[in-house]
């Protein structure tokens, strides 16, 4: 299999799948940059609910968080969808 360019031929085929699928997908750079941004506050928030129960946090700080979570999700929902859909993986955000 010929891996597309920016990724390397030994990597995994589903990996290279995501990848293409996610360069068609994410033709433009502003809309690139606005999904890595979202995953990345995503990724954050996730870590600072996980510090916060470690910590014992009250339930009410660990709610504030959750929310922000949904609101992170909610903005690449589309993205992540069809990405899913198209690799004929089910939608990890079927649940929100």
């Amino acid at each position: 299999m010929i891996a597309p360019k920016g990724i390397l031929s030994d990597a995994d085929p589903v990996i290279q799948d995501a990848y293409r699928v996610m360069k068609r997908i994410m033709k433009g750079p502003a809309r690139r940059e606005e999904y890595i941004s979202a995953k990345l506050k995503e990724a954050e928030l996730e870590r600072e609910f996980e510090v916060c129960a470690e910590k014992g946090k009250t339930e009410g700080q660990l709610a504030l968080l959750v929310s922000s979570i949904s609101t992170i999700e909610s903005l690449p929902r589309c993205a992540t969808s069809i990405s899913s859909q198209s690799m004929g993986i089910a939608s990890v955000n079927s649940s929100l």
